[in-house]
């Protein structure tokens, strides 16, 4: 069952859609999902035959379909050169059977793999659990230059969708290799895999050859997964209530984060369109929508919250905008109009765009003293010279992870090889044109903090390991938690920036709450005061202590949202959050560089972080 594949394999190939309508399908049930596989036809790829993927919804479920199709396709041998769809895995792999008590997770996102062990040559007494058996043991039984061998002793499983345990396994050089393994119930199974070349056995002796394992257990777990990921990453495509999905996937995973999140009463849920002229400059406008990436988005940070806006009034014309870095979105009828990048609105119009792209929108003004310092010159200057720049997909995975691993939601019993493991596949099969992958949210920053010129995640890896570095992956983690700087400057293709209205889109790259925070830093609030803008991630936006959360609007009804001791208003939306600790943690030096946080409790350590 050894087929040569990166664990995000398959995905720039392409991939044809099976159109038959049927409900029921090798004994699971298809629920509908023809319109996933529809989608996944009209992907675009470059010359290297790389996926070009524009959005983070496309990401997830390209992500997704590439594990679970590479998988089944080992199994089976199937050697064409495209990903199957949901459909055609469906009708290869047998529903499981379904047990109450089980340690096997076969829910979102469980199809993430887990080191399972690190082995050097000399690895003689490797031991591990997962949920399928414990004390699992590992040994290298061979390494020399012509091959490794890796012998691995299985415990009895613990569930019957582990009858076959799903295991890949992977080594470093110019080339990474990775295979999966399908392994047998108490089976004792030796794994052999011959040497490119020299280079690929002294990377890999020096990093490690990595085993990993499933926590779905066997493949029928692992396609049961792949199908909950990508009912709630495409949610809003598949469901009519995708918002009420979204929120009991979100309390799932953290009860406490958003167990204040409700529906609201026809009474509450009508827009509130305020006057222009009772808006005060600097004004921010919280955003969440509730769909699919957005759900994942809020897993990974732990944030209320999905979007974030700025208003103010041009000083030129005077008129009220609503300022935002926004992505285009995918799909022939998108939820949120052009223009996308750095771009910007008249209040009117944005409400009005609001309301039909189902947002709840809160909204925060400053504080009277920094609503005092607020210049709308600098702030006007600072968005012309931005203006039609791209989403920020640069930073997207700095601004959120600050202190390596105590940032990962799924908590990796690791040094960063799990980490690794995607960004390498993403370098694999994303183009580098691509907005989304390694090239884009991972390596161009690596280069600006290291003086580097890497090109993929090999070229990183193997230079870590010809300056003697002990723990290659570490050092990456290491080098994703250093802060990111204002100062970075990132190229962008220019099939990217024909969609804005500049000629040169290199220049700063920024999310929705790090363009909010770098106009109030231009804009002259924070005085001589000088942090990283872009280390601020969508919780630290509201809980800065910068926002006036007694402020008195002239529309009665923000004044009954807030009599019993809410601190904000709400103008739009079905849906209401609490905001835990909105405008509570002052803004420093440091402001959001060192903060652990992660599920269930998203605790946000050190206090006060």
């Amino acid at each position: 069952y050894k087929q040569c594949m990166k664990i995000f394999g398959l995905l720039g190939l392409a991939v044809t859609a099976n159109s038959a309508n049927t409900p029921f399908v090798g004994g699971w049930e298809y629920d509908s999902l023809e319109r996933v596989d529809e989608k996944i036809g009209s992907w675009q790829y470059d010359g290297e035959g790389k996926l070009q993927v524009e959005s983070l919804k496309d990401m997830f479920t390209a992500g997704t379909m590439g594990v679970a199709s590479a998988a089944v396709k080992a199994l089976h041998g199937i050697s064409e050169s495209r990903v199957l769809t949901l459909k055609e895995m469906y009708s290869l792999i047998p529903k499981p059977v379904e047990e109450t008590a089980t340690n096997v997770d076969t829910g979102v996102l469980a199809f993430i793999p887990h080191l399972a062990y690190n082995f050097k040559p000399d690895t003689t007494d490797a031991v591990w659990s997962n949920p399928c058996s414990n004390n699992n043991k590992g040994s290298i039984v061979s390494w020399n230059a012509t091959s490794v061998t890796l012998r691995i002793q299985l415990q009895p499983n613990l569930h019957p969708l582990c009858k076959k345990q799903l295991y890949v396994v992977t080594g470093m050089g110019s080339d990474t290799f990775s295979e999966f393994l399908f392994l047998n119930r108490s089976e004792t199974f030796e794994y052999t895999h011959t040497w490119d070349d020299a280079e690929q056995n002294s990377a890999t002796a020096a990093a490690g050859l990595l085993l990993y394992y499933f926590p779905t257990g066997g493949i029928e777990g692992l396609i049961a997964s792949a199908t909950a990921t990508v009912k709630l990453a495409e949610n809003e495509l598949l469901t009519k209530d995708w918002q009420n999905s979204t929120v009991t996937f979100l309390n799932t995973v953290s009860p406490n984060m958003w167990n204040g999140m409700h529906e609201r009463d026809a009474s509450e849920s009508a827009p509130i369109i305020m006057d222009e002229k009772d808006i005060p400059d600097g004004t921010h406008l919280l955003i969440y929508r509730l769909d699919g990436p957005e759900a994942i988005a809020d897993w990974a940070v732990g944030s209320e919250s999905g979007h974030h806006t700025i208003a103010f009034r041009d000083p030129t014309d005077h008129v009220l905008y609503v300022y935002e870095s926004t992505d285009s979105m995918p799909g022939a009828d998108p939820y949120w109009p052009k223009p996308y990048g750095v771009c910007r609105r008249p209040w009117k119009t944005w409400m009005e765009e609001a309301v039909r792209a189902q947002y709840n929108v809160v909204i925060l003004p400053l504080k009277e003293e920094y609503r005092a310092k607020f210049d709308t010159q600098k702030a006007q200057a600072f968005y012309d010279a931005n203006q039609g720049l791209p989403y920020g997909y640069h930073e997207y995975l700095w601004e959120w992870v600050d202190d390596g691993n105590n940032n990962i939601p799924w908590k990796p019993n690791d040094h960063g090889e799990g980490l690794a493991l995607i960004f390498e596949g993403m370098g694999n099969y994303m183009g580098n044109g691509s907005k989304v992958g390694a090239w884009s949210m991972m390596l161009q920053a690596v280069n600006h903090r290291l003086n580097t010129h890497y090109g993929s995640m090999s070229d990183m890896f193997l230079d870590f390991i010809k300056q003697g570095e002990k723990d290659v992956y570490q050092r990456m983690l290491d080098v994703v938690s250093m802060p990111e700087q204002d100062s970075y400057s990132y190229w962008n293709d220019e099939k990217v920036c024909n969609m804005t209205v500049r000629s040169d889109c290199t220049g700063r790259s920024m999310i929705c709450e790090v363009f909010v925070f770098s106009t109030l830093k231009n804009a002259g609030i924070f005085g001589d005061l000088d942090f990283q803008a872009a280390e601020v991630d969508p919780r630290s936006a509201y809980l800065a202590d910068i926002w006036n959360t007694s402020f008195v609007w002239p529309d009665n009804r923000c004044a009954n949202q807030m009599k019993n001791g809410k601190k904000f208003c709400q103008i739009i939306g079905n849906w209401s959050t609490p905001l835990n600790g909105v405008s509570s943690i002052p803004v420093t030096p440091n402001f959001a560089q060192k903060c652990q946080d992660v599920p269930p409790n998203y605790s946000r350590l050190p206090k006060g972080c």
